[in-house]
């Protein structure tokens, strides 16, 4: 899903949301959200279940979503913000100082994937797939 926000910039950080910890070790359903610019996001899954079209979708952000998304850099970077002209407000989760991580499902992103033209949502298939994963 490429994400949009025309109101509101995108930050970067020294570390972005993703559920990878090593090759080897690759999640049934990797997950990424990566700025590319101050404009455009990238929401990058596979998850078990889906149709096959649409392959790729785009959404257009509101301002508390984007913000959304922002806090997650925050929670995902250690110590650098980058930012072109809108300077985000620190949360105590990037004030900790270092790389933190989600350790549920019930984020931000979570709410964005579930949303996702042609992801089939929770309850809708055969099993849970996060029953006894933790990431």
């Amino acid at each position: 899903m490429v994400l949009f926000s025309p109101s509101r910039e995108f930050i970067f950080g020294d570390g972005f949301f993703h559920n990878i910890t090593s090759a080897p070790m690759a999640p049934a359903m990797p997950r990424i959200l990566a700025p590319l610019t101050p404009e455009m996001s990238v929401l990058h899954v596979i998850p078990v279940w889906y149709m096959e079209e649409p392959r790729m979708t785009t959404l257009v952000l509101r301002v508390d979503e984007t913000e959304a998304l922002n806090n997650t850099i925050q929670v995902y970077s250690g110590k650098e913000l980058f930012f072109r002209s809108q300077q985000p407000q620190m949360t105590n989760d990037f004030r900790v100082g270092q790389y933190l991580c989600y350790t549920n499902y019930d984020h931000s992103i979570e709410t964005f994937i579930r949303d996702i033209p042609g992801v089939i949502p929770f309850g809708t298939y055969p099993f849970d797939p996060y029953i006894g994963r933790r990431h």
